[in-house]
């Protein structure tokens, strides 16, 4: 992928934000001490087939070839330390393309402060118990090589799609790309409907001066990676039916669209500029859609715990409360006519405005404390 520069990935806008990041990376190596300490890396690997529907090639050989090469100390290091870091700066660029703001790299550190057997919402609302449970968990960004791997080259992916002023239409560059996309396949399965839905958005809409005839070969280098997994892959059927998490469906479906519905009256929203900008946030809601609805009807029979628990999680969920930042966080204007101009509508907007924009410097640090008191390990001595 050496087409686009690694260093526009990579690159950070602000001396602020690097310092944090830095303080990050101490928490990081905080938590690689005290696995050193109990000597207990081997909790971090767990890959376990009957998790996954379509069995994945890729990871079992890369864990393969790490158990068999590396240290168990230096795969606790890439576990703990470089995955979950790189991870941060990526998911950090990803919302960073959607939402210039300081909140972008608020909401990158929220994605990692899930903890392996806690959930995140659990942390707010018993924080007493949480601290003690806290104490023999950790994050779940730590597992390897799910979510950790999986994670960690989705965004690398996904980031790639985001700059596509580098590829410039180019049948080559394009063709790497979707070998690549496609290839996701066999790295997570089920993750991959979410980057190869984008990819083929990708490929329809913002490659304008590709002809039809590439296009289509594109989608048939796609075909040919894909089939041979669906068709001879190994597939592990779960004995009973997962169940909806409605709690999931309500607070990354359901709530973001009825708050995007409100935004769309009260702020008088262009709908080309949510399509040029927002698509491939809009695609994922859909793909998670379709997928909750394969389960419902027993089409599929995949465990969405694992499902919630991986790309989801990392950063997708996050991800759909990024058009409402945006929106609610621009500057009011007062209009003239329409249910825009109503003084419910400007009173909200004020608010808005006051809180995502005003006040971000507070909102960010007062999260952003209680968001690393969680990441901190307890009981480190």
């Amino acid at each position: 992928m050496s087409f686009i520069k690694i260093n526009q990935i990579g690159s950070i806008k602000t001396k602020e934000i690097s310092l944090l990041l830095s303080f990050h990376l101490m928490i990081l190596l905080v938590w690689f001490i005290k696995f050193l300490n109990e000597n207990n890396f081997e909790s971090l690997i767990n890959f376990n087939f009957d998790n996954f529907y379509f069995k994945p090639y890729f990871s079992f050989k890369i864990l393969n070839f790490l158990e068999e090469y590396i240290s168990i100390e230096f795969i606790g290091l890439l576990s703990i330390v470089i995955i979950p870091f790189l991870t941060l700066i990526l998911t950090y660029k990803v919302f960073d393309f959607f939402l210039t703001s300081k909140l972008s790299f608020l909401l990158s550190v929220i994605t990692q402060t899930v903890y392996n057997d806690i959930n995140l919402r659990v942390m707010f609302l018993d924080f007493e118990s949480t601290s003690s449970l806290m104490g023999k968990s950790y994050p779940l960004i730590f597992n390897f090589p799910f979510p950790s791997i999986s994670v960690m080259i989705f965004l690398i992916l996904f980031n790639f799609l985001l700059e596509k002023r580098e590829i410039r239409d180019s049948f080559l560059k394009t063709s790497i790309l979707n070998i690549f996309c496609s290839l996701y396949f066999y790295i997570n399965a089920i993750d991959s409907a979410f980057l190869i839905s984008i990819w083929f958005v990708f490929l329809l809409f913002d490659l304008k001066k590709m002809s039809l005839l590439n296009k289509v070969f594109q989608t048939l280098i796609t075909l040919s990676i894909l089939l041979p997994g669906l068709y001879l892959g190994k597939v592990y059927e779960l004995h009973e039916y997962s169940s909806l998490n409605f709690y999931n469906l309500l607070i990354y479906n359901i709530l973001p669209l009825i708050f995007s519905l409100i935004l769309f009256f009260t702020k008088r929203i262009d709908l080309r500029e949510v399509w040029i900008k927002f698509k491939y946030i809009y695609i994922f809601f859909a793909v998670e859609i379709f997928i909750n609805l394969l389960v419902f009807y027993k089409v599929l029979n995949l465990d969405l715990v694992k499902i919630n628990r991986q790309i989801l999680q990392f950063p997708i969920h996050m991800i759909y409360y990024l058009p409402l930042i945006y929106y609610l966080k621009r500057k009011p204007f007062k209009y003239s006519y329409g249910v825009e101009s109503k003084s419910i509508s400007i009173n909200f907007s004020k608010a808005s405005f006051f809180i995502f924009e005003k006040s971000k410097n507070f909102v960010f640090y007062f999260i952003l404390i209680l968001v690393y008191y969680f990441n901190f390990p307890k009981d480190i001595l």
